[in-house]
This record gives C-alpha cells, structure tokens and sequence, in this order.
C-alpha cells in the first residue's frame, strides 16, 4: 500500500511539475465553443452562401481564389455584418438552454487587381467571432458554473487566381490569422456540508481561465472549372489554423482557506480544415441556381483532450491535480449544404438581381465512447443538439457602371443576420 501511494504522489509531481502539456482542457468552457464559417459578401450570403462554384466577384478571395479570374476590371469591395446568434449549452442538468449574442461590424475588405490570366488580391476577413455567456449545472454533484467564452479571428490574406486555359482556373491564398480566446469559467458549490473545514469564499469552488491572443500563418488552395456552356465546377480546401493558449486553474482548499494555483498548461486550440465543392449553372434568361457542399472537420477541434482530475494522496492525505489523455469525447465531421439561385433583369436600364437560399447547418456536438476512460458521466446524458436550417433573401442592383450595392438576410433556428455589400469596380 506504501508503494502504491509513493507512486500514485510520484506521478502526480512529475505530471504537476513537467512541461506544460500541449492540448485542450475538458472544462465546461469548452462546449460554449461554436464555430459558425460563412462566405463574405451580401450577394452569396443571400444565395444561402453557394457561391464556390460561381465566385466571379472580388469576395471569392475567401470562397473560392480560382474565381478571381472571371474579374475583368479592379474592384474594390466591402462587407458589414449584424448578427444575433443562439448557443445551445448540454450539461448534467438534463436541460438544453439557449444563449443569444448579438455583434456586427465591418467583416470583409478587399482589393483584386486582374493582370492578363492572372489576378491578384488582398484582404481582410474576420474569420471567427462569437461569444457566449452560459451556465453549466451538475445537480448530482450540487455544482454550477458560470461561464464566460470570446473568440475572434482577424485574418490577412494574399491571394493569386491563375488562368491555366480558358477554362480551367487555379487560386492559392496565403493567410495570417491572429486569434483572440477569452474563456472563464467559476465554479460554485452548492452543497454547503461539503464546504470542509474553511468554507468557501461566496460559494466558489474553482476558477478556470484560459486567455490570450496568437497568430498562425495557414493557407487556402482551389479550382474552378468551366466545364460546359455556363456550367463550373468549384473545389477548395481550407486549412484552420492552430493557436496556443494559457489555460489557469485556482482550487478551493478548504483545509488551508485559500485558493490553490494549479500548474498553467499551454492549451491549443486548432479551428477545422474544410473541403469544399460547389456547381454553378446559368440560364440563358439571366438565372443562376448554385449548390455547394463543406465537409467540416470537427473530429480535429476534440483530438488529444485532457482531462482535469482531483485525486487524494498520501498520508495524511492531499488533494492534487492530475491531467490524463482521454479519447472519451469526440466529434465527427459534418457536411455543410448550400443551395441558392440568382435571377437578375433590368429596371430602367439598371440591372437588378433577386436572390434566395437556403443552408443547412447540421448540429456539431461532442459523442461518447464508451470505451475510453472518462466516459461514464456523459453516456446517461443526451448530448444530441438540434441542426439550424437557414433561409436567405437578398437584392443587389448597380448604380452606373462602377458601383454594385447589395443586401442580404439570413434567418434560420439559431441565426439571424442582415448584410451590407459594396463593390467599387475601378477603371
């Protein structure tokens, strides 16, 4: 039994005093996390944001690179977004409450110049922004915690779209991606007899925080196919960046009356890769129907979790923290669908565009094996969300010959957004 407890507090002071690991902390923080990728641009937004087989305005630097080419003219564009987005938080409780955040701002700025069968541009996107305030309860364990999670991603990017032949075109983009993760996550315990000696100050048991800014460098490579007449064919890939954050525990020890730091560890965070494919097709009486499809790879934000761990040592006994790998939780990719049309006429002489979509945003949620360690306090839950269909609209008209203005609304379960584009195509 000596043997026993000698190693069980040797490894916790080799894992308490070793460098620090490198992978995601299981804290509640963590499921507030919801990653929401949507094109730039009021005009593909409002076609239910099916726009890789078509790209053929200066927001295809972010959608499909290749599209560049079909530019005839420079053209600077402009996007401002306002949105009102819903969470959905699963914890212990059995419930599944809703959260809304509401932002907006300037989301997209670019500038394509198009030079014999090359084109090139630059960019700014805002990649990621969403935030969420929420409550985590376990009731079996009379515990709560109030949490608290931002993240924004500002992206510079370069791109190139080249024309191979007249009707093949490639596109690469060279992006820098500066993050901004602000998590905290207090937990209360509810459970006043299992105060200990020394209660807690106002009820909190823990504190966790993980914060700070990093930038990664990823890229986006594409093609677009003119395969007959006004049909093309769109393919991207997608790289998500990878960030690396300092991720702070403070423990409740109600022996000593004071809060305990925990050894900070480096906790990354990597955004999903996606692939995408897209169809385009034009009709001679001024429609186009486009349909796209993005696999997610949600599998990559839950890979190498770790797990926090209280255990009792020693005699006489101490509380430590331990952090193991756990393959408990995971999530798997999901398909993202898009289809949207555009008919454009003319009213005196300016041409007007009506647009219409719809995009189905299938849930992400973390599944259960039940063969890993860690599992057996999730396998009772539903962890299920429900998925978010989306319903677009738009209008688009253009003032003279060099400005193009468009709208757009998207409403769906979960998402509520209106669009504001404006292109200005140089001489």
């Amino acid at each position: 039994m000596k043997k026993t407890v000698t190693a069980a507090l040797g490894a916790a002071i080799v894992l308490l005093t070793a460098p620090a690991a490198r992978a995601l902390v299981a804290q509640p923080d963590l499921f507030g996390l919801d990653f929401r990728f949507s094109n730039p641009g009021a005009r593909a937004n409002a076609m239910g944001g099916a726009f890789i087989g078509l790209a053929d305005d200066a927001t295809a630097a972010y959608t499909n690179p290749a599209g560049l080419t079909i530019l005839t003219r420079s053209e600077i564009s402009m996007e401002y977004k306002q949105g009102t987005y819903t969470t959905v938080i699963t914890d212990f409780s059995g419930t599944k409450p809703e959260y809304d955040s509401s932002h907006g701002g300037m989301s997209f700025v670019s500038f394509a110049y198009p030079q014999d069968r090359a084109t090139i541009t630059i960019f700014r996107h805002n990649l990621i922004n969403t935030e969420s305030d929420f409550r985590w309860s376990e009731p079996s364990q009379s515990y709560h915690s109030d949490n608290h999670v931002e993240l924004s991603g500002l992206t510079y990017g370069i791109g190139l779209g080249f024309k191979l032949s007249d009707n093949l075109s490639l596109g690469l983009t060279v992006n820098s991606t500066q993050l901004e993760y602000l998590s905290s996550s207090i937990g209360y315990e509810d459970d006043p007899t299992s105060w200990g000696p020394i209660p807690h100050p106002q009820d909190i048991q823990n504190i966790n925080r993980t914060n700070g800014s990093d930038t990664d460098e990823h890229f986006t490579v594409s093609l677009l196919w003119n395969v007959i007449d006004e049909l093309n064919l769109g393919l991207v890939y997608r790289q998500g960046p990878e960030y690396t954050f300092t991720y702070s525990s403070w423990e409740w020890n109600s022996d000593d009356g004071i809060f305990e730091v925990r050894q900070p560890l480096d906790h990354d965070l990597k955004v999903p890769d996606v692939y995408g494919i897209g169809l385009s097709y034009t009709l001679p009486f001024g429609l186009t129907i486009s349909a796209d499809a993005d696999l997610v790879k949600y599998s990559q934000l839950y890979s190498d979790l770790l797990w926090e761990n209280r255990v009792t040592v020693g005699s006489p006994s101490t509380e430590v923290t331990l952090y193991y790998p756990s393959n408990a939780l995971y999530m798997d990719d999901e398909w993202e669908y898009h289809v949207g049309m555009e008919y454009v006429f003319e009213v005196a002489e300016m041409p007007v565009a009506l647009r219409g979509g719809y995009y189905f945003r299938p849930a992400a949620y973390f599944k259960v094996d039940p063969n890993e360690s860690g599992a057996n306090d999730f396998l009772t839950h539903d962890w299920s969300r429900d998925d978010d269909n989306i319903y677009s609209a738009g209008l688009g008209f253009v003032v003279g010959e060099n400005v193009q203005i468009d709208l757009a609304g998207m409403f769906g379960d979960f998402t509520t957004e209106g669009i504001f584009s404006l292109v200005y195509r140089l001489q």
